[in-house]
């Protein structure tokens, strides 16, 4: 084990004597006529341009991973809606051949409903700590965050339920509750054939008995038929949280237009028509004559492009900037 640690070190002490590595740098990147890239370092970023764009990165990087949240509630919703089509196309199956392979995908449905319903509430629990963490208790965008949920509570009956419909399944039972098949012959002008239909859902008065904490979502359960469908209620759910996603970005945007502006300044030094840019770490050869390596640390792309301030990428680390959106004072309208 030493001798293992004796080497270790020694091949360190090696390395450092060959390299050494610098701050932050600015690179522009071009294409030569084979196609290749051609990095070329500019100039080192100053202490403050380097803590700048390592803040600003930061922040609009913790606001890229937030999005990432509504993205898995929509994951969540395909894989249901695709269960339940592998579900109907199962149910036919048995019809014909009495296999009953039908009753796991039952399962399968309400695993993913099941899923669905924990990443909407994983989304509106790490979204308002991240609000309340970067803005405080008092900033605009959790304020914004909060009233369009309570809004959306209190006026949209379907929010209401599925938020309610999470505890249900957390402590009493699976949200589908029924599952009913049936088989018909049609007799038309094309000839005979077999129509097979079939119905998932909730049971409305298996809901009401089992669970006492509906609050104002027991209305809404009242008013539905005795075995209601859950599935368009989850498509209506997710455009509601884009409702309040959307209301949180707008009183955020101030503060990304800013950081993203930041970062787009530094790297509009170098880029033009022709030129690409990015920022990296620099390791040299120890007698400062030659680049060994580049670390890239590019700016988080996705907010970048929302925002319309790249214009597009190369093949490869570096990016061009619409120099008209960097140079207006108000940000895009967002989506």
């Amino acid at each position: 084990m030493n001798h293992n640690i004796q080497r270790a070190n020694a091949l360190v002490q090696r390395f450092m004597c060959h390299y050494t590595s610098l701050a932050l740098n600015l690179i522009q990147r071009t294409v030569d006529p084979d196609g290749k890239p051609v990095f070329e370092v500019m100039r080192e970023l100053t202490s403050a341009e380097e803590q700048l764009y390592a803040s600003a990165s930061g922040r609009l990087s913790e606001f890229q991973q937030s999005r990432l949240l509504m993205a898995l509630v929509e994951s969540n919703l395909a894989e249901a809606r695709g269960a339940l089509h592998a579900l109907e196309l199962a149910t036919r199956q048995d019809a014909l051949t009495g296999a009953g392979s039908s009753y796991g995908l039952v399962l399968t449905l309400n695993g993913k409903i099941v899923d669905y319903l924990t990443a909407t509430r994983l989304y509106l629990e790490h979204r308002r700590i991240q609000l309340k963490r970067r803005y405080g208790p008092e900033g605009n965008p959790l304020q914004a965050f909060d009233a369009e949920r309570h809004h959306l509570f209190e006026s949209e009956p379907v929010y209401a339920f599925i938020y309610k419909l999470r505890n249900y399944v957390q402590h009493c039972g699976m949200p589908i509750q029924a599952s009913e098949a049936s088989a018909s012959l049609v007799v038309d002008e094309a000839g005979e054939r077999s129509v097979h239909t079939l119905f998932v859902g909730c049971r409305r008065d298996e809901l009401l008995a089992d669970y006492s904490e509906w609050g104002r979502a027991r209305t809404f359960i009242a008013t539905q038929d005795d075995v209601f469908e859950i599935l368009p209620l989850l498509e209506t759910n997710t455009k509601l949280l884009w409702k309040i996603e959307r209301a949180s970005v707008a009183a955020e945007m101030e503060h990304l237009w800013r950081d993203a502006r930041a970062i787009a300044s530094i790297l509009a030094e170098v880029a033009d028509d022709d030129h690409w840019a990015t920022v990296a770490e620099v390791m040299y050869n120890v007698d400062q004559t030659d680049v060994h390596t580049l670390a890239f640390h590019g700016p988080p792309l996705t907010v970048l492009r929302t925002l319309r301030l790249i214009r597009d990428r190369s093949p490869g680390p570096g990016w061009r900037l619409d120099r008209r959106v960097l140079a207006s004072e108000a940000p895009p309208e967002v989506t």
